[in-house]
């Protein structure tokens, strides 16, 4: 039995299709290791919150990515809370050392 002309078509199309998405995969991690290695180079938390929510953004519009972009969203939150909490612990310490 010899295979279509269809039969090679849909071969060659699962094997592009395949490839695009090994390739997409791929983009989308360089994507994540760039905005993390950014993000760890911010040392000013207000800034990293900030330039966090850009990145968010980003990977909602450019992947659909909503549960990554929350993660950092929700992540960058906390940090700068507890940047925050641990300023307003050290101005009171400075206030009233005893």
């Amino acid at each position: 039995m010899t295979p279509s002309i269809d039969t090679f078509g849909f071969a060659e199309e699962k094997r592009i299709q395949e490839s695009a998405d090994a390739i997409l995969a791929q983009f989308r991690e360089d994507v994540d290791d760039l905005i993390c290695a950014h993000l760890e180079n911010i040392s000013d938390s207000s800034v990293r919150y900030r330039v966090a929510g850009y990145f968010a953004d980003f990977l909602e519009e450019a992947f659909g990515a909503t549960d990554d972009a929350n993660t950092i969203r929700s992540e960058e939150r906390t940090a700068y809370m507890d940047a925050l909490t641990d300023e307003e612990e050290k101005e009171a310490v400075r206030r009233h050392p005893w």
